[in-house]
């Protein structure tokens, strides 16, 4: 599922500072994302991504449907067809776990 998202440019992302934070860590769960979108209508808004598939189980399961399939950074209501695979992200992700290894118990 993850690679049938859009694939929006990265170079499309402008800043002004020299250097740019990157969040690794999803706003859902506090930890590490393995699979970092974004929403392309929260793009002018927020750079910050999202685990795709935290988000999926929560938006499916949640039992108030007035937060269901909301951006989890900025509330901005959206669609499946809205999220797109954020590179950069998840291209960082993959160094940093590379130095870093995530410790599990299996």
């Amino acid at each position: 599922m993850y690679s049938l998202l859009k694939n929006i440019n990265d170079k499309s992302i402008t800043s002004d500072e020299k250097f740019m934070k990157v969040p690794i860590i999803c706003p859902i769960t506090k930890t590490r994302m393995r699979y970092p979108v974004r929403a392309d209508i929260c793009a002018d808004r927020h750079f910050e991504c999202f685990d795709l598939l935290t988000y999926l189980e929560v938006s499916s399961t949640n039992g108030d449907s007035g937060s269901r399939w909301k951006c989890p950074v900025c509330n901005i209501p959206l669609t499946l067809l809205n999220l797109f695979k954020c590179d950069l992200t998840a291209n960082l992700i993959t160094y940093i776990n590379n130095l870093y290894p995530i410790e599990t118990d299996e």
